[in-house]
């Protein structure tokens, strides 16, 4: 008869989380899990798996919050202009309050572990995918309401703005400073114009 669990594993997910953000994959051990987790080694095991698979769960759980915020503020605006400005102040604020450089778990992982594992490389691919998909239909949107000309692509422009916010987060873990991170996003809206 198998063993009632003892701890919540939602609970344990979000600390293994905090701690893959901070270090990243190869610099967390095991050790640093079940610490920070506060369980211990079988139960990590028999509950995620290997440190890949808890991993894994950490990075998709991150992305998933991360790519709902973003795209909480492209819906919650009537004007789609305004939504991706949101969109952008949101990830500025974010990188601006981020004092421990952490950054962003996503693109991290993309710098550390992509080019070794095509498993992750596909992962991010459908993640930004999706931005993508939302900002080129607010673009759409505002094209058809005469805020962006007509002869820009939406699909180019959205892949600038994704490229936009790789970029906030890599400026954010090394230099968080507001004024740079608003300075990039104010001109990447002045670019849509």
């Amino acid at each position: 008869m198998a063993r009632k669990r003892e701890f919540d594993e939602d609970e344990a997910l979000e600390k293994a989380l905090e701690v893959f953000h901070r270090q990243g994959f190869a610099a967390t051990s095991m050790q640093d899990l079940v610490d920070a987790m506060g369980i211990g080694r079988g139960s990590l095991y028999e509950t995620f798996g290997s440190k890949e698979e808890l991993f894994a769960r950490a990075l998709r759980r991150y992305a998933e919050r991360s790519l709902d915020g973003m795209l909480a503020c492209l819906l919650a605006a009537d004007d789609p202009v305004r939504g991706i400005a949101d969109l952008l102040g949101k990830v500025v604020d974010n990188h601006a309050a981020n004092r421990d450089r952490s950054g962003c778990m996503v693109v991290n992982t993309i710098v550390e572990l992509a080019p070794q594992d095509p498993a992750f490389a596909d992962t991010f691919r459908s993640v930004w995918s999706r931005l993508e998909g939302a900002l080129e239909a607010a673009l759409a949107r505002a094209q058809a309401q005469g805020r962006i000309p007509a002869d820009r692509s939406p699909k180019a422009l959205a892949r600038f703005l994704v490229g936009t916010i790789q970029g906030l987060a890599v400026r954010g873990k090394y230099d968080p400073d507001r004024e740079g991170l608003a300075d990039v996003a104010d001109t990447a809206l002045a670019a849509l114009a």
